[in-house]
């Protein structure tokens, strides 16, 4: 097939997915869902593929992992590939370890900081009261879409937007974009997904 077809053909699919959501008209039923939907979730465990888009690397770059959420303010965020590193969210607590090696005093580092207040936010569902964010509301046929905006100049300066997608079926979360700028951004898909399942209180204070 001639390869201007084949691009022109891949152009129209990427148009017509991106063109699968549509305003919603009635946002309230979603985040009612939501709402409870979160009041039901004690903890989270999935999977997930990491695609990082810059405008400094020639090409994107790749990474998995493994994710544990336990309310009220605990994370587990432990990448696998390329490398290893592992996020520890204790409430106000934050440790790290990057190569096998643990970070000494990550909390102190503003951007980790903001990075753990908005990590608990959107696992609990907090991003719903519109606080931090204006939210917009899309839906296609399995999905909801929430583009959210944020509303403090602090958030700004690292974040201009954060798309979350949900599926319909079980609400789970299945995609976090987040943005810095069109051509900056990180996105995060989740498979496995697993609710309310104990998650021993180890897995958020030991490596």
């Amino acid at each position: 097939m001639n390869k201007i077809l084949i691009v022109l053909l891949l152009m129209c699919s990427q148009f017509t997915t991106a063109q699968s959501f549509s305003v919603m008209n009635n946002s309230n039923e979603c985040k009612i869902k939501l709402h409870k939907k979160a009041a039901a979730t004690k903890t989270i465990a999935a999977s997930f593929k990491e695609t990082v888009v810059s405008s400094m690397f020639n090409a994107p770059k790749f990474g998995s992992g493994i994710l544990r959420y336990k309310k009220e303010s605990k994370i587990r965020w432990e990448k696998k590939t390329p490398n290893s590193e592992i996020v520890l969210i204790d409430g106000a607590s934050v440790k790290m370890m990057q190569k096998g090696k643990i970070v000494e005093r990550p909390g102190s580092n503003q951007i980790a900081k903001k990075m753990q207040s908005l990590m608990l936010g959107l696992l609990s569902h907090e991003f719903l009261n519109q606080k931090d964010f204006s939210i917009l509301y899309y839906q296609s046929k399995t999905q909801y879409k929430l583009v959210l905006a944020p509303n403090k100049s602090t958030i700004r300066k690292y974040i201009s937007a954060i798309e979350l997608v949900f599926n319909k079926s079980n609400l789970a979360l299945d995609n976090i974009k987040m943005l810095e700028t069109e051509q900056d951004y990180v996105t995060y898909k989740f498979t496995s997904v697993v609710f309310n399942q104990p998650i021993s209180e180890s897995k958020f204070t030991q490596f």
